[in-house]
């Protein structure tokens, strides 16, 4: 997932599925499913919008997690809140 928050609030997030990965199952993901917000499971708009306010979250965010086997919930792996550099270029 990616997610977009101001001061702990969520603006927006994107969620997909990796659908395969290079080298072994670990490896980096190079096809994704991605879903419409509309559809996705109410329950993550919820823990999306937790994470952001457990972290005081201020911008970009990607979100790594993984779904348990027995269907009890996400467990969040990583939140990256690296600085991103955003450039314009005029010509």
């Amino acid at each position: 997932m990616s997610a977009f928050y101001k001061k702990g609030e969520l603006i927006y997030f994107q969620y997909s599925l990796i659908k395969k990965v290079v080298g072994n199952k670990f490896g980096a993901s190079s096809l994704r499913k991605y879903y419409q917000t509309s559809v996705v499971d109410k329950e993550i708009f919820l823990e999306v919008q937790q994470l952001g306010k457990a972290l005081g979250a201020d911008g970009f965010t990607n979100i790594s997690c993984i779904q348990s086997v027995d269907g009890g919930g996400r467990y969040v792996i990583e939140a990256d809140m690296r600085a991103n550099a955003w450039i314009v270029l005029n010509f």
